[in-house]
């Protein structure tokens, strides 16, 4: 009896680390949302699972992905939750109008994370956020 209960708990531990939850983005957000040349911004994402699960999050500016490099977030050290932050200015020399910020995130093994509804975008397929430059 005591062998067939080990032998169950043991596969069930073993389900659970092979087949465990994909990471997901929970939330990204922008503060502010509508900025101008010379203002600083917040760009924030929280994720599932533990940073050490996670490789890399980034963004790139949709519209000026051939022209720029990607943006990378880090992840705050302080908090309880798998949250990532970049705070930036907005260059003098940015265009007007309604730029969209298409993010990237990596695991540890080197595959993306994919959220639904995304996975045709060119660029970032895990989320995406728009700022307005004024």
């Amino acid at each position: 009896m005591k062998k067939l209960v080990i032998l169950f708990m043991s596969a069930i531990l073993y389900s659970g680390i092979c087949f465990g939850e994909q990471l997901q983005v929970i939330s990204t957000t922008l503060e502010p949302n509508t900025a101008s040349p010379g203002d600083s911004i917040k760009v924030s994402m929280e994720l599932s699972g533990a940073k050490l699960d996670i490789e890399q999050v980034s963004f790139i500016p949709r519209e000026y992905a051939e022209a720029v490099y990607p943006y990378y977030l880090k992840a705050v050290k302080n908090s309880e939750k798998n949250v990532w932050e970049l705070t930036s200015i907005i260059p003098y020399d940015a265009p007007y109008g309604v730029i969209n910020l298409d993010f990237t995130v990596i695991d540890k093994d080197g595959k993306e994370i994919i959220s639904k509804s995304l996975e045709n975008n060119t660029f970032g397929k895990a989320a995406t956020l728009t700022l307005t430059i004024q």
